[in-house]
């Protein structure tokens, strides 16, 4: 396939995202913990990005008890907003999310989408 029909795929994959998608809320801590010279503990900073995405549960058949367990969820994000990292949180759907994959479709080094497995966070 061409260059120019995964572009087209991308920005097809981005006006569905806005029509259907809802708006997914990333949290990022970052900093924190104590100053190694004055022992002065610095408070953490939060990011906040909000991507457009589909959540959705994995089918039965998907679901192995290992890699992926009942309660786990699918969710199609929005490329280019927010490259997500493991220890990012997501708040959808009134619980906290916690990610356990995130796979980036890229053909030919165009980003499409995330795929990323979410999975039930206890709050805190």
């Amino acid at each position: 396939m061409s260059q120019e029909l995964y572009e087209e795929l991308a920005a097809e994959a981005a006006s569905l995202l806005a029509e259907f998608g809802q708006a997914i809320p990333v949290r990022r801590q970052s900093g924190g913990g104590s100053d190694p010279v004055t022992g002065e503990r610095n408070s953490p900073t939060t990011q906040t990005f909000a991507p457009k995405g589909i959540l959705a549960p994995y089918p039965s058949e998907m679901i192995d008890g290992t890699q992926i367990v009942y309660g786990d969820r699918l969710l199609i994000l929005e490329h280019g907003v927010v490259e997500l990292k493991l220890t990012d949180q997501l708040d959808v759907t009134g619980k906290r999310w916690t990610i356990q994959e995130v796979i980036e479709v890229n053909p030919a080094g165009v980003g499409l989408v995330y795929r990323v497995q979410l999975r039930g966070a206890a709050r805190r």
